[in-house]
Protein backbone atom coordinates (compact mmCIF):
# COMPACT_ATOMS: atom_id res chain seq x y z
CA UNK A 1 0.00 0.00 0.00
CA UNK A 2 2.80 2.44 0.92
CA UNK A 3 4.49 1.69 -2.40
CA UNK A 4 1.27 2.48 -4.32
CA UNK A 5 0.88 5.83 -2.52
CA UNK A 6 4.50 6.70 -3.23
CA UNK A 7 4.08 5.81 -6.93
CA UNK A 8 0.98 8.02 -7.21
CA UNK A 9 2.76 10.92 -5.46
CA UNK A 10 5.87 10.65 -7.66
CA UNK A 11 3.78 10.42 -10.84
CA UNK A 12 2.13 13.73 -9.99
CA UNK A 13 5.39 15.65 -9.51
CA UNK A 14 6.08 18.08 -12.34
CA UNK A 15 8.77 17.04 -14.78
CA UNK A 16 12.07 18.89 -14.49
CA UNK A 17 12.20 21.88 -16.83
CA UNK A 18 14.34 21.36 -19.91
CA UNK A 19 17.86 22.72 -19.63
CA UNK A 20 18.28 26.05 -21.37
CA UNK A 21 21.62 27.34 -22.55
CA UNK A 22 22.99 30.01 -20.22
CA UNK A 23 23.28 32.50 -23.08
CA UNK A 24 19.68 32.39 -24.33
CA UNK A 25 18.59 35.95 -24.93
CA UNK A 26 21.96 37.42 -24.01
CA UNK A 27 24.07 38.44 -26.98
CA UNK A 28 26.36 41.42 -27.52
CA UNK A 29 23.49 43.55 -28.87
CA UNK A 30 21.18 42.87 -25.92
CA UNK A 31 23.98 43.53 -23.41
CA UNK A 32 24.88 46.78 -25.20
CA UNK A 33 21.39 48.15 -24.54
CA UNK A 34 22.47 48.84 -20.96
CA UNK A 35 26.26 48.61 -21.19
CA UNK A 36 27.05 50.57 -24.37
CA UNK A 37 29.66 52.69 -22.56
CA UNK A 38 31.99 49.67 -22.50
CA UNK A 39 32.59 49.73 -26.26
CA UNK A 40 30.80 52.70 -27.81
CA UNK A 41 33.18 54.87 -29.82
CA UNK A 42 36.23 52.80 -28.90
CA UNK A 43 38.85 52.17 -31.56
CA UNK A 44 39.69 48.60 -30.47
CA UNK A 45 37.08 46.14 -29.23
CA UNK A 46 38.06 42.79 -27.72
CA UNK A 47 37.00 40.14 -30.22
CA UNK A 48 35.03 38.01 -27.71
CA UNK A 49 33.02 41.14 -26.80
CA UNK A 50 32.14 41.62 -30.47
CA UNK A 51 31.03 38.00 -30.71
CA UNK A 52 29.10 37.51 -27.45
CA UNK A 53 29.43 38.81 -23.92
CA UNK A 54 28.45 35.36 -22.66
CA UNK A 55 31.83 33.93 -23.61
CA UNK A 56 33.15 35.48 -20.37
CA UNK A 57 29.96 36.37 -18.51
CA UNK A 58 27.18 33.98 -17.52
CA UNK A 59 24.20 36.14 -16.56
CA UNK A 60 22.17 33.21 -15.26
CA UNK A 61 24.67 31.16 -13.30
CA UNK A 62 27.42 33.43 -11.96
CA UNK A 63 27.93 35.61 -8.93
CA UNK A 64 27.15 39.34 -9.12
CA UNK A 65 28.40 41.94 -9.72
CA UNK A 66 30.57 40.76 -12.64
CA UNK A 67 28.85 37.47 -13.52
CA UNK A 68 32.20 36.05 -14.66
CA UNK A 69 32.55 32.38 -15.61
CA UNK A 70 35.82 32.04 -13.65
CA UNK A 71 38.13 34.06 -11.39
CA UNK A 72 39.55 36.98 -13.33
CA UNK A 73 43.00 35.73 -14.35
CA UNK A 74 41.68 32.20 -14.99
CA UNK A 75 39.05 33.76 -17.23
CA UNK A 76 41.62 35.60 -19.35
CA UNK A 77 43.99 32.65 -19.47
CA UNK A 78 41.25 30.35 -20.74
CA UNK A 79 42.03 31.81 -24.17
CA UNK A 80 45.29 33.72 -23.76
CA UNK A 81 47.16 31.12 -21.72
CA UNK A 82 46.11 28.01 -23.57
CA UNK A 83 48.15 26.23 -26.16
CA UNK A 84 47.19 26.21 -29.79
CA UNK A 85 43.54 25.29 -30.37
CA UNK A 86 42.50 24.20 -33.82
CA UNK A 87 39.10 23.26 -35.18
CA UNK A 88 35.92 24.85 -36.42
CA UNK A 89 34.59 25.04 -32.85
CA UNK A 90 36.55 25.33 -29.62
CA UNK A 91 35.15 24.39 -26.21
CA UNK A 92 36.02 26.66 -23.27
CA UNK A 93 35.32 26.51 -19.54
CA UNK A 94 35.07 22.72 -19.40
CA UNK A 95 32.78 22.66 -22.43
CA UNK A 96 30.24 25.18 -21.07
CA UNK A 97 31.01 27.62 -23.90
CA UNK A 98 31.65 26.81 -27.53
CA UNK A 99 33.14 29.46 -29.81
CA UNK A 100 34.17 29.55 -33.44
CA UNK A 101 37.78 28.45 -33.69
CA UNK A 102 38.55 31.57 -35.69
CA UNK A 103 38.32 33.59 -32.45
CA UNK A 104 41.36 31.75 -31.07
CA UNK A 105 43.42 30.67 -34.07
CA UNK A 106 45.39 33.93 -34.26
CA UNK A 107 46.17 34.06 -30.52
CA UNK A 108 49.63 33.21 -29.36
CA UNK A 109 49.88 31.84 -25.82
CA UNK A 110 51.22 34.33 -23.29
CA UNK A 111 54.38 33.25 -21.46
CA UNK A 112 52.72 33.64 -18.06
CA UNK A 113 54.85 31.00 -16.36
CA UNK A 114 57.99 32.85 -17.45
CA UNK A 115 56.48 36.26 -16.68
CA UNK A 116 54.37 38.77 -18.53
CA UNK A 117 54.93 41.41 -19.85
CA UNK A 118 58.61 40.85 -19.09
CA UNK A 119 60.42 37.76 -17.78
CA UNK A 120 59.77 37.00 -14.10
CA UNK A 121 57.07 39.66 -13.73
CA UNK A 122 54.13 38.26 -11.74
CA UNK A 123 50.74 38.04 -13.44
CA UNK A 124 48.83 37.60 -10.17
CA UNK A 125 49.65 38.80 -6.69
CA UNK A 126 46.92 39.14 -4.07
CA UNK A 127 46.53 42.48 -2.32
CA UNK A 128 48.44 42.77 0.90
CA UNK A 129 51.04 44.67 2.89
CA UNK A 130 49.65 47.96 1.59
CA UNK A 131 50.00 46.93 -2.07
CA UNK A 132 47.14 46.51 -4.55
CA UNK A 133 46.33 43.22 -6.24
CA UNK A 134 48.11 42.53 -9.52
CA UNK A 135 45.95 40.85 -12.14
CA UNK A 136 45.23 41.11 -15.86
CA UNK A 137 43.17 44.27 -15.33
CA UNK A 138 46.15 46.04 -13.79
CA UNK A 139 47.35 46.61 -17.36
CA UNK A 140 44.50 45.62 -19.68
CA UNK A 141 40.89 46.61 -20.13
CA UNK A 142 38.72 43.59 -20.97
CA UNK A 143 36.15 45.19 -23.27
CA UNK A 144 37.58 47.96 -25.46
CA UNK A 145 40.26 50.60 -25.70
CA UNK A 146 41.07 53.74 -27.65
CA UNK A 147 44.80 53.59 -27.16
CA UNK A 148 46.03 50.12 -27.95
CA UNK A 149 45.09 46.94 -29.82
CA UNK A 150 46.46 45.08 -26.76
CA UNK A 151 43.67 46.81 -24.81
CA UNK A 152 46.08 48.55 -22.47
CA UNK A 153 44.47 50.64 -19.78
CA UNK A 154 43.72 54.25 -20.63
CA UNK A 155 46.23 56.91 -19.82
CA UNK A 156 49.19 54.57 -20.15
CA UNK A 157 51.72 55.75 -22.68
CA UNK A 158 53.01 52.42 -23.84
CA UNK A 159 54.61 49.92 -21.54
CA UNK A 160 56.59 52.56 -19.68
CA UNK A 161 53.37 54.30 -18.63
CA UNK A 162 52.05 51.02 -17.27
CA UNK A 163 55.27 50.33 -15.37
CA UNK A 164 55.21 53.74 -13.71
CA UNK A 165 51.68 53.08 -12.43
CA UNK A 166 53.17 50.64 -9.93
CA UNK A 167 56.92 51.23 -10.04
CA UNK A 168 57.76 54.80 -9.12
CA UNK A 169 61.25 56.18 -9.50
CA UNK A 170 61.29 57.71 -6.03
Amino acid sequence: MKLLILAIFVSRLPAAPPEAPAHRGFDAASCAKCHSELTQGKKYVHEPVRHSCTICHDPQASEPPTLLRAPLNDLCLECHGAGERQGATVALFNGRVKVPGTLLHALRPLPVRAGHPVPYHPVFVPAGMGLPEINCLSCHTPHASDGSPQLLVSGAEGRKGLCVKCHSHE
